[in-house]
């Protein structure tokens, strides 16, 4: 769709070439347990040749670059799902639905068509794209360690004319989240990580050297540091910033 208000609704659309949808743009996922959207292409890995085809009603299509066979060797059945896609990375989740049940996480680096294995930083997650780097919401299986995701007492009413309820949609979602945020800079090839507590939190913006973040009803900045992040900065406490999942700035 021709996202141009100058054009008529009846003139904006067009069906795509199975063949561009390589070259669509995906930013991953806002918010947890799906509050925010979930911005992800579903495709089939081909295992014996590492492809990756996407398909529609009308035909499929193939990604330029093929995956790595080490990236899902030793999985019984991987599927894989396009978590990101802008001009500088492709990241691929990588979900065995065999015995191990085990998530990788693996991004394809554009400029030298490198293709990189992100560390382990949590058993499951949620991802989201922000140039080179990816932000990752640690998540795992709900069971004894963590029977519910972190900081209840926090959040907020029911759900309200702004948004849902944060309450009933973490206790209806299949995982738990700790409160830890990620980032990995696929240029470095790093990882930088901050504790929040709670698990309503969330990236929602990297700008230069600074990581803007949610955690509940409070909205964060910090400073890339050499070894991960400086001290927050709270910016706004607000009943909106629950709700708020994006973050742009104007120049």
């Amino acid at each position: 769709m021709v996202l141009d208000p100058s054009v008529a609704c009846d003139t904006s659309f067009a069906v795509m070439d199975p063949g561009e949808m390589g070259q669509v743009v995906v930013s991953g996922v806002a918010g947890v347990a799906e509050i925010g959207g979930r911005d992800v292409m579903s495709v089939v890995l081909h295992r014996k040749t590492g492809k990756l085809e996407i398909f529609f009603p009308h035909g499929s299509g193939f990604f330029d670059q093929d995956l790595p066979m080490d990236m899902f060797a030793g999985m019984d059945v991987p599927w894989t799902h396009i978590l990101v896609n802008n001009r500088e990375i492709m990241a691929v989740s990588i979900t065995d639905y065999g015995k191990s049940g085990e998530q990788r996480l693996v991004v394809l680096r554009k400029r030298d068509k490198t293709w990189l294995r992100v560390p382990k930083v949590s058993e499951k997650f949620a991802v989201r794209g922000f140039g080179a780097f990816l932000a990752i919401t640690a998540a795992q299986a709900k069971d004894a360690r963590l029977p519910e995701s972190a900081g209840r007492a926090e959040w907020g009413a029911p759900r309200t004319n702004k948004g849902p309820d944060v309450a009933w949609k973490m206790d209806k979602f299949p995982v738990a989240y700790p409160g830890r945020l990620h980032l990995y800079d696929a240029t470095t090839e790093r990882v930088r990580s901050l504790t929040t507590n709670q698990g309503d939190s969330e990236v929602l913006l990297v700008d230069g050297q600074t990581i803007y973040y949610r955690a509940s009803e409070r909205l964060y900045s910090a400073g890339f540091t050499a070894t991960g992040f400086g001290e927050p900065h709270l910016l706004v406490k607000d009943e909106a910033i629950r709700d708020a999942h994006w973050a742009f700035i104007k120049r």
